[in-house]
């Protein structure tokens, strides 16, 4: 990628090298959705399914807020589950990704992870650490540049980006896709209109369906749905996957918070709202972000330590400065901490999941899951 400034107040940068990212949302085991972030639109996008012939894809555009920047979209369908899907423009290669497997033997390896990048170093750091242990998606619990919806600050976007595609590579050379979750930094009042919203349009609440085996709820706390709203839709989602082996959630601002105060913004409705509804619907493991540190809570029903509970993992610290943890002795809830950057490595088999924390420094943490 040409060089361009980082984080200058501009919303007109200079040219750059076409970004290319993958996206997985629907029918996760046959499809996946390539971005491309450029100064300008794609003309031709085309996929190939492993050594199959070239297929020419319908691109889609949109503009990235207010700037010179464009996402163009295209969509590859009809592929076998695992299966590699290369792209290219017409003449260069953009990068190969792969479905995801629609078994759990071999288990599936989920990066969980939130609060991306305060600076790239910060964030390439982690993601080397994490490229080593080969997920197969990453699923980002929100604030991603830091760029507070600010068109001035929308260069954040491709310094977040290219640091990715730079890092994240797998042992087979093929990149990893996102399942993307909103955070406070990537709005002001609403995603509309905002640099998130042209990168990843997705409904910020949502299923996602991570093979037949695990069924992913994406929740937005409060950004900008309020969080009582969002009952309806869990209720009636986890009663419709309840065939499923596991269940989780993903949001951004944590029920049991490690750093903040327990009353903080949108916590305490989370644990008034949410949490009944994920022990009733037997979710396994809820994945919170925001506070910048590394967190895993005991089993928890009620906000009580009991066997065959929920355990909540946490606090977003991908590629942020940490931040120093309240001590566990007041929070009994919690069975680990610490100020570490970090993202978590879930290997997900049909009988158990085993969640390690890894950041630059190695291992920091590790639980065995089991489905509820």
């Amino acid at each position: 990628m040409r060089s361009f400034l980082l984080l200058a107040p501009l919303a007109f940068l200079p040219a750059l090298d076409a970004i290319p990212f993958a996206v997985l949302d629907q029918d996760t085991t046959t499809s996946l959705t390539l971005r491309v972030l450029d100064d300008g639109a794609q003309a031709t996008l085309r996929y190939r399914v492993e050594d199959g012939p070239w297929i020419p894809a319908a691109v889609t555009t949109r503009p990235v807020a207010q700037s010179n920047l464009v996402v163009s979209e295209a969509r590859a369908t009809g592929a076998t589950p695992g299966a590699k899907i290369t792209w290219d423009d017409g003449t260069t290669v953009l990068g190969s990704w792969r479905t995801l497997r629609d078994r759990l033997e071999p288990s599936l390896r989920l990066a969980m992870g939130g609060d991306m990048m305060h600076h790239p170093d910060l964030l390439a750091g982690t993601c080397t650490a994490i490229a080593k242990e080969d997920p197969e998606v990453a699923v980002i619990g929100g604030d991603w540049a830091y760029d507070n919806a600010d068109p001035t600050l929308v260069s954040r976007w491709p310094a977040l980006l290219a640091t990715w595609r730079a890092t994240m590579v797998r042992s087979d050379g093929t990149g990893v896709p996102f399942v993307p979750v909103v955070g406070n930094h990537e709005l002001k009042l609403s995603p509309e209109g905002t640099p998130f919203a042209a990168l990843f349009p997705e409904p910020t609440t949502r299923r996602v369906d991570l093979g037949p085996f695990i069924s992913l709820l994406v929740l937005n706390s409060g950004h900008p749905t309020p969080i009582a709203d969002q009952n309806g839709f869990i209720a009636e989602a986890l009663s419709q996957r309840q065939d499923r082996i596991w269940r989780f959630a993903a949001y951004h601002v944590p029920a049991y918070p490690s750093v903040r105060k327990m009353d903080d913004w949108g916590s305490a409705d989370i644990r008034a709202h949410w949490v009944p509804l994920f022990e009733k619907g037997r979710v396994a493991t809820v994945f919170e972000h925001h506070d910048h540190a590394r967190k895993r809570t005991h089993p928890l029903i009620g906000g009580v330590p009991t066997d065959g509970g929920i355990v909540y993992l946490g606090d977003g610290a991908w590629g942020v400065k940490t931040r120093p943890i309240v001590p566990l002795a007041q929070r009994p809830w919690i069975a680990a901490a610490g100020s570490d950057l970090h993202a978590w490595l879930v290997t997900v088999g049909p009988t158990e999941a085993l969640a390690r924390a890894i950041g630059p420094t190695g291992e920091l943490d590790r639980v065995v899951l089991k489905p509820r």
